[in-house]
């Protein structure tokens, strides 16, 4: 079944008692709702609907520049508003670690302005974290978790897998992961697209490559079964 974002409804919850020229609105009524000076256009419109105002909320999200994505599984609305990266992401790890990611984030903001906007859209926490369920974790609370052997890599390599890894967290909030193939496929052509763009050295382009040949993440038996197995569960409500 074709996924899609159910309109869900936010409640504006200020007192609403609307006048207009001494003529009060009556209660099912459509509203008109401005947002920093744009009039708000959606379907389904504003509704007053005893005495406070309903909107779509992802219609009122996206006017104000954030995204809203929808899991089906559990019935939750997810909002993410653009932030700045380097200010706004948590780094949880060592000082090196803190040090490592502060640097891989700084040249992407340097050298690939887009996609560092788009790693402060979506993430929030960056985690240092050597257990394979981490990264089956993350999305839905904005952090993403990287492993130990972030040392043998350069900041370059770094800024690529941090994009790796927000797609991965974008494709969590649309629920948009539906194999473990064509989701690793898609976040690491992500990676490769900026490496390209920051000018990284040939051979890690070749190395992503390598590994998609590989198929590095079928390697890891029960890391696989386990993505099965949450795949199989979403699957199964949609």
């Amino acid at each position: 079944m074709k996924k899609r974002l159910y309109s869900v409804l936010l409640v504006l919850t200020f007192f609403v008692g609307m006048m207009a020229g001494g003529v009060g609105f009556a209660d099912n009524e459509s509203v008109n709702v401005w947002i920093n000076g744009k009039l708000l256009i959606s379907s389904p419109g504003p509704q007053l609907i005893d005495g406070r105002v309903f909107v779509p909320l992802r219609a009122v999200s996206e006017s104000m520049g954030a995204t809203v994505g929808w899991d089906s599984l559990t019935g939750t609305a997810y909002i993410a508003s653009q932030g700045d990266a380097l200010t706004d992401i948590e780094i949880v790890g060592d000082a090196a670690f803190k040090k490592a990611m502060r640097d891989a984030l700084q040249l992407l903001k340097d050298r690939d302005p887009e996609d560092y906007k788009f790693v402060g859209m979506y993430v929030r926490k960056i985690v240092l974290n050597d257990s394979f369920i981490g990264p089956l974790t993350q999305g839905k609370d904005m952090a993403i978790n990287i492993p130990s052997d972030y040392g043998k890599a350069d900041k370059a390599w770094w800024a690529a897998m941090l994009m790796h890894e927000t797609w991965h967290c974008l494709e969590t909030y649309n629920n948009k992961i539906d194999s473990i193939e064509r989701a690793e496929l898609s976040a690491s052509k992500k990676q490769k697209e900026v490496l390209k763009t920051i000018s990284a050295p040939q051979w890690m382009i070749e190395y992503v490559e390598k590994s998609e040949r590989d198929k590095w993440w079928g390697q890891s038996p029960e890391k696989n079964a386990l993505l099965e197995q949450m795949l199989n569960q979403i699957s199964q409500q949609q």
